[in-house]
């Protein structure tokens, strides 16, 4: 019984002490300012590029353990994105004979150079992909699950970049 109130007590402890795990990033210690260069878009999707390279900027500034800057003057490093892929495929019909549910998948080439030693860190395709459904429950457009589908990219992004994975 006392070793049971010791093993809870502990574990409350480390709970409300603010016991967190922060992942260590894989860039060199000097590597502190990164420029997000223009993304490029290989697929018929218009502006999907805009879109992913304003979220991942957004997403970098909210992680907050790199600078973006806006002068390639003053970075560490350069990213470089290309969309490779917007693909869009039926799931599911209705009983008319609609389409009612789809599966989207986005596919981004990732490169990330370092500008002091003029190397490639990174050199990497992520896909992002989901389901999404047009009249069954819940029901969501293709441009809401553009947005959904762009957050986790550019997510996938800042971990591939920071964390290496």
């Amino acid at each position: 019984m006392i070793k049971k109130i010791t093993v809870i007590s502990i574990f409350l402890i480390l709970i409300f002490n603010g016991c967190t795990w922060t992942p260590k990033s894989v860039l060199p210690k000097y590597f502190q300012v990164i420029y997000i260069s223009p993304m490029e878009n290989l697929t018929m999707e218009p502006e999907i590029e805009d879109i992913l390279y304003r979220k991942t900027k957004t997403e970098f500034e909210m992680d907050g353990r790199l600078i973006v800057t806006d002068h390639v003057a003053k970075a560490n490093g350069i990213l470089f994105c290309t969309i490779t892929e917007y693909k869009k495929t039926p799931i599911s019909y209705s009983d008319k004979g609609e389409i009612d549910g789809n599966f989207l998948q986005i596919k981004v080439h990732l490169k990330l150079r370092d500008i002091k030693t003029g190397k490639w860190l990174h050199d990497k395709e992520l896909t992002s992909s989901i389901k999404y459904y047009l009249i069954s429950e819940p029901v969501e457009t293709e441009l809401e699950a553009q947005k959904r589908i762009i957050s986790n990219l550019a997510n996938k992004i800042v971990s591939k970049v920071i964390e290496g994975w």
